[in-house]
């Protein structure tokens, strides 16, 4: 069998038992107010996805399935950057702040919005995990040689899940509290508005040391959209980890690092993983543009899966390409 043949079955295999073993469950520690529905969760607005999509599609690099067919793919925006983390109740209730309002660089807005993407990661990881584990108690589907790579990915996805875990005890302690007395502070951002739209996304967890496994990881939160003729970008951290990203935040904030967008493109490239595009943008870019975003995309992103170091030598000015 071909290789490409060979990568297509095994994609086929994952794929059934992704969807037998999707994540569906609230997250919220406190139950009583859950609604029955769990719910179809954004992880980037609808108006947002709305602004870039053409004729109510998008281009997803969505970690989840680009993992599986190597390629973006165009998708509709009612299945664009979902997962099920909330029941309806507390979807709408929690996030309320930044669904039905345009973003303000509120301190609440900035904290729920990394809120979300470590919401959707640990979503997207105990997928991950219940499918892999599925795998292994079906050997008579399995090569020999893949039978270890899943064993060590169902290790990493323990790991990161712990790590998950505690991340979102930080927010729910908060969140339990009375809104009068939360302290959103527990989160440090950092806010950058250009006078420009781009036509891309971006809700995603940054954590590029989760191949060490020797100690717990200090994420990063990214967050790029468009809105009324500007781009916003909002990076944030646990203001507990501003000991190890205090230096570069404050680079940041004093503009002291040359070329934003070339630097900001860069951490997307190497570590985000809900990335979505305008259609009509993306076809515009040449193939070569496309195929190599495409390429660089998945394939630190499966360094990341292998546990080798990312590369931070190759990257783009997506800004420019996505501009609208």
């Amino acid at each position: 069998m071909s290789q490409q043949k060979d990568l297509i079955n095994w994609s086929k295999l994952i794929s059934e038992y992704a969807r037998e073993c999707t994540f569906k469950e609230c997250i919220f520690p406190i139950r009583k107010n859950c609604s029955k529905k769990i719910t179809r969760c954004h992880s980037i607005q609808r108006k947002i996805l709305d602004k870039i999509s053409f004729r109510g599609k998008v281009i997803s690099f969505d970690a989840r399935n680009s993992y599986l067919t190597r390629s973006f793919e165009e998708i509709g925006i009612k299945k664009s950057s979902t997962f099920f983390g909330f029941c309806n109740y507390h979807d709408n209730s929690i996030f309320s702040e930044i669904e039905n309002k345009d973003y303000e660089a509120t301190i609440e807005q900035d904290f729920l919005f990394a809120y979300r993407a470590c919401a959707k990661e640990y979503a997207d990881q105990n997928t991950a995990l219940q499918v892999q584990e599925k795998m292994l108690k079906d050997k008579k589907r399995l090569k020999k040689e893949h039978i270890p790579i899943i064993k060590a990915n169902v290790e990493l996805c323990k790991f990161v899940i712990n790590n998950l875990s505690d991340q979102l005890e930080i927010f729910h302690a908060e969140l339990l509290k009375d809104p009068s007395i939360r302290d959103y502070n527990v989160i440090t951002s950092l806010m950058k508005k250009y006078s420009y739209e781009i036509l891309f996304a971006v809700n995603s967890i940054i954590s590029l040391n989760y191949e060490s496994r020797q100690e717990k990881s200090n994420p990063l939160f990214l967050n790029i959209f468009p809105q009324n003729d500007k781009t916003y970008l909002i990076l944030s951290c646990f203001s507990d980890d501003l000991n190890t990203y205090g230096s570069l935040f404050s680079k940041i904030k004093s503009n002291n690092i040359d070329r934003l967008e070339d630097f900001y493109s860069k951490i997307i490239v190497n570590g985000s993983r809900n990335l979505f595009i305008s259609p009509c943008k993306w076809e515009s870019l040449s193939l070569n543009i496309r195929k190599n975003i495409e390429s660089t995309l998945i394939n630190n992103m499966y360094r990341s899966i292998n546990s080798t170091r990312l590369s931070l030598q190759h990257t783009f000015n997506l800004f420019e390409l996505l501009k609208k």
